[in-house]
């Protein structure tokens, strides 16, 4: 492959800036709701992927592409060299040496809008909002998920991490989902739930990374955190609740980097979120965390929040080796909005490589002196 001159360079990240200030304008957002909205009947949140589904997604495709066409006619954007060019031009700037942020947010918002699970996930979540605004079939609000479950409480700080441990030991009522080895993915219907897509989901991982350095990992949402998670933005620290031997608890404001559709249908880019980390329990050596959506004005968790419910974690020793550590992630979800083959996707492609990239660039990171 050839590489482009200096000039070729800095025209193509030109053109995709001009593409780009099209598709982050208000005309292309409500365009895109429209057609979602006109569109998402057809979909259903079982697991196949049925021919309409693929063909909707290449008719949507294709407007995409007219809009695009719209948008650069006039200008000096060659759309025949851009798509010549750009292979090149991704691979020789890597580095974002030559990525402006406006480029890379036009390459960001176009793999986006090609991504088929994306794009299905994002009908699922208009045609419930519409269920929900009608009044019709619409599930229960996302603040059921905070009712009580059994003995815990979900409505406070502490049943949430009671919760954790008892759905870690849990050995009765899950499903696999995914099972890679080193990698499992479990859900089970949420204990005295009322609601019957209100799930459990579990999954197991072993991780590259002594426990100590996975809990910073995992629950450090300071500046720092950007050096590991490439889906952090920013965060602003809002409260240190205590910071001792027995428990880390603080909560933040947290800016994230999501993709296009997802952010056009809602999944908000900015949360309130309430991190806790009790060491030594339940046991020595382990450490149980929370990390939960909060309401900071009331001083209690957001039950109104729609995408993010909660994230408890327990963190355990590996049996033989002192490097690595045995992550157990839990979540209550809503399986209307991650229905099976959601997860199960995320399983196979997200969730792994989200977190071994995390754990790569935060040994590398700690290579690099900077933690």
């Amino acid at each position: 492959m050839q590489l482009l001159s200096s000039t070729e360079a800095g025209q193509t990240r030109a053109w995709l800036e001009t593409i780009g200030s099209s598709l982050q304008s208000a005309e292309f957002a409500a365009w895109n709701l429209e057609w979602l909205a006109a569109h998402c009947d057809a979909f259903d949140e079982a697991e196949e992927n049925k021919l309409e589904y693929t063909q909707a997604h290449e008719r949507y495709q294709v407007e995409v592409e007219k809009h695009i066409n719209a948008a650069v006619a006039g200008t000096d954007v060659d759309m025949s060299k851009l798509l010549e060019r750009l292979p090149a031009f991704l691979k020789q700037t890597t580095d974002a040496a030559q990525m402006s942020p406006a480029s890379a947010e036009c390459v960001e918002t176009l793999t986006s809008l090609t991504e088929f699970n994306e794009f299905k996930a994002a009908m699922i979540m208009t045609k419930r909002d519409k269920a929900s605004s009608s009044g019709a079939g619409a599930p229960a609000a996302g603040g059921e998920l905070f009712e009580a479950t059994a003995a815990h409480s979900l409505r406070d700080m502490e049943g949430c991490l009671e919760f954790a441990a008892a759905m870690d030991a849990a050995t009765d009522g899950w499903t696999t989902l995914s099972d890679k080895g080193w990698f499992r993915l479990e859900k089970r219907p949420a204990p005295g739930a009322t609601n019957k897509g209100d799930a459990v989901t579990r999954y197991r991982m072993e991780l590259d990374l002594p426990l100590d350095d996975v809990a910073v990992m995992l629950t450090d949402y300071s500046g720092r955190r950007a050096l590991w998670d490439d889906t952090f933005k920013s965060s602003t620290l809002v409260q240190q609740h205590a910071h001792n031997e027995q428990r880390d608890d603080r909560t933040v404001t947290v800016q994230m980097k999501f993709h296009y559709l997802m952010r056009l249908v809602g999944v908000p880019s900015e949360m309130s979120l309430r991190i806790v980390v009790l060491h030594d329990t339940p046991d020595n050596g382990v450490k149980t965390f929370a990390c939960i959506p909060w309401d900071g004005k009331g001083g209690a968790i957001d039950a109104t929040s729609k995408f993010f419910q909660m994230a408890l974690g327990i963190l355990k020793p590996h049996e033989s080796a002192d490097d690595k550590c045995v992550y157990t992630g839990i979540e209550r979800v809503q399986i209307g909005m991650a229905p099976d083959w959601l997860l199960g996707w995320m399983a196979a492609s997200f969730a792994p490589k989200y977190m071994l990239g995390m754990v790569d660039r935060y040994k590398k990171a700690k290579r690099d002196g900077k933690l």
